[in-house]
């Protein structure tokens, strides 16, 4: 479902990836007591990204999650400002990070809050990182990674 959505033009499937996520959300808060966030924001993409896929995956979840839940959803406050060379799914792990060095920007203040970034699926975590110290450094007081998928590393030959 995540690749339909993701890469065969189906957003509609937000509809039915969204409860499953803000129901794991929900569950995570409440077993672990945390406190909710102030503001929910979706992982950005360029936006020539965009036009090529015609919406943002993750966007569409934040949207849905957010409503869900009840939070509120801060619109345009990250923007990647640069696009990685080819596209990061197919980049391998280092390739990932050093692509995310500084390439997203936090577009006013966050001081003193917490700020859930909103992702599909999290592979390395290089996105994800570039988000979070995007936000830190414009004085968020935490950042909580939400993802509907997470990506097991895999194992070096060899090893059990």
């Amino acid at each position: 479902l995540i690749h339909r959505f993701k890469f065969q033009r189906c957003p509609e499937l937000a509809a039915i990836l969204a409860p499953l996520l803000a129901a794991q959300i929900q569950h995570c808060y409440r077993f672990h007591q945390l406190d909710w966030p102030d503001v929910i924001v979706a992982m950005p993409m360029t936006y020539q990204r965009w036009c090529k896929r015609g919406y943002n995956q993750a966007g569409l979840l934040t949207h849905q999650v957010a409503r869900l839940l009840q939070r509120p959803v801060a619109q345009g406050l990250l923007r990647r400002i640069r696009d990685e060379e080819g596209a990061q799914h197919q980049a391998d792990v280092g390739q990932r990070w050093k692509n995310m060095t500084h390439s997203m920007h936090c577009t006013r203040s966050m001081t003193g809050l917490t700020v859930a970034v909103v992702d599909d699926v999290l592979t390395t975590g290089a996105s994800m990182s570039a988000a979070a110290d995007a936000l830190l450094r414009r004085g968020a007081k935490a950042v909580d990674a939400w993802a509907f998928a997470y990506v097991e590393p895999h194992q070096p030959q060899g090893e059990p």
